[in-house]
């Protein structure tokens, strides 16, 4: 996962923990429950359309690219 600064000025290292993390330009629209503990951050950045995001692994390592909010992978990519 590339350094990048976000709206809250904390980086996108900073916003990794013990769980998933989706990158995204519309962070309303990614609200519904996941399969699995999932934080989510605004960003506008990576070529994203409005409705993309990126799930970010807890190990930073990116594992999706996804393209319909709400929809997501399974199984748990690793």
């Amino acid at each position: 996962m590339p350094h990048l600064r976000l709206p809250d000025g904390r980086s996108t290292l900073d916003a990794l923990g013990e769980w998933f993390t989706v990158f995204t330009p519309s962070p309303d629209a990614w609200q519904s429950p996941a399969p699995w503990p999932v934080r989510i951050q605004q960003v506008t950045a990576w070529d994203l359309g409005p409705q993309d995001a990126l799930l970010v692994r807890p190990d930073g390592y990116i594992a999706a690219r996804l393209t319909t909010p709400g929809t997501w992978p399974t199984p748990l990519p690793t």
